[in-house]
């Protein structure tokens, strides 16, 4: 039988500090329709095919010093711009959008730059990028970020018919979400969803169509819901 030993410090841990900040109230009625992200055409059509494509990742709060230019163009190529319903419909950004002080001001280079092949696929096309907030995203270690989320309310939670100035000098088009946490209306129900990184199954099993999640080097597909237990379906190749 193995034995394992634990190396026990004799010097009393430092005590845990955490600074809670309050999630801001939502502008308007917190519930996000995709049709005020994609328009009714492209909701239509997903809804009469049964599939809806989104891509996913997180943590990508240094921008052009890391290799999310690389990432966004990648999947950039993946949205089909004539008939968008068949490819990504948007891409969700797990959070961390920034990281350091300062954080508005550093929109330009660690989001709006890096992310510009997604933002404008093809000209007249806008790409959809929403986000929830990570702790990042929430901190506030110099007075000019405060009050926490800011910079985040400011770039993804503008009002209705309104633009991050930021945005519109980049001649981009980013989406209203009613708040920084929302719920989402969506035409399918998630049936299971593998996303890379952390490599993980995370199971809904609720009781409608399918959706294929899209992310960077990983395609999955899945077309109807199984009652739970039942045997999850195998990835497709396209």
């Amino acid at each position: 039988m193995p034995v394992f030993h634990r190396r026990v410090s004799k010097t009393p841990p430092a005590p845990i500090t955490q600074q809670l900040y309050p999630v801001p109230e939502p502008l308007r009625d917190p519930h996000l329709g995709l049709d005020e992200l994609l328009g009714a055409a492209e909701v239509a059509a997903i809804t009469n095919a049964g599939l809806m494509q989104f891509q996913a990742t997180g943590d990508a709060g240094v921008g052009l010093n890391s290799s999310q230019p690389v990432v966004a163009l990648a999947m950039a190529k993946e949205i089909n711009t004539t008939k968008p319903a068949t490819g990504p419909s948007f891409f969700l950004d797990l959070g961390d959008v920034i990281y350091g002080n300062g954080k508005q001001a550093l929109y330009a280079n660690n989001f709006y730059r890096p992310n510009t092949p997604y933002l404008n696929p093809a000209p007249g096309f806008d790409g959809v990028i929403v986000a929830i907030p990570g702790n990042h995203d929430c901190e506030v270690r110099d007075p000019i970020d405060a009050p926490s989320l800011s910079a985040f309310q400011t770039n993804f939670v503008a009002p209705l018919g309104q633009q991050p100035p930021m945005a519109t000098s980049f001649g981009m088009k980013m989406p209203n979400q009613p708040g920084a946490i929302f719920t989402w209306t969506r035409p399918l129900w998630i049936s299971s969803a593998w996303i890379p990184t952390p490599a993980r199954i995370l199971d809904f099993w609720e009781p409608t169509p399918a959706i294929r999640i899209s992310s960077r080097g990983c395609r999955q597909r899945w077309r109807r819901s199984k009652p739970r237990g039942a045997e999850k379906a195998q990835p497709a190749r396209r």
